[in-house]
């Protein structure tokens, strides 16, 4: 019997941005970021919270893995956000990981040299994603 393959939904909040990556396996398959305009309210939180959980269905994501808060960086709107994400997830039966920065670096990168870009590469061949 085969094992489905696992599919990754991951993504670095914020209250303004949200980072996306979708795997399958350790394949880097997409990536883009989806911007959310407007000032912090319930109805903004729930908006990005649909569009995560919609991803989530549409590529049949079994895994959440996050980017995991700062908290010199953090808000308590960007804490409640993340807070609703995990729940949210964990309600529809995905498996959900945070990862800090330290820990994609260990177990991804090859180069000394980090920064945004040369991370990307590293992690997965740099395509261009599209914007929801």
């Amino acid at each position: 019997m085969h094992k489905k393959p696992t599919t990754i939904l991951a993504i670095n909040p914020g209250t303004k941005r949200v980072a996306i990556a979708i795997f399958n396996e350790s394949e880097l398959r997409e990536w883009f970021t989806k911007i959310f305009k407007g000032k912090w309210s319930k109805v903004k939180m729930k908006t990005i919270l649909t569009v995560i959980t919609d991803l989530a269905t549409r590529y049949g994501a079994d895994v959440l893995a996050m980017k995991q808060l700062h908290r010199a960086r953090s808000s308590r709107n960007l804490d409640s956000l993340t807070s609703g994400i995990k729940l949210e997830l964990k309600r529809r039966g995905l498996d959900v990981y945070e990862y800090s920065i330290k820990d994609v670096e260990r177990l991804f990168l090859t180069s000394r040299k980090t920064n945004k870009k040369n991370m990307a590469e590293q992690v997965g061949p740099v395509i261009p994603g599209p914007l929801l």
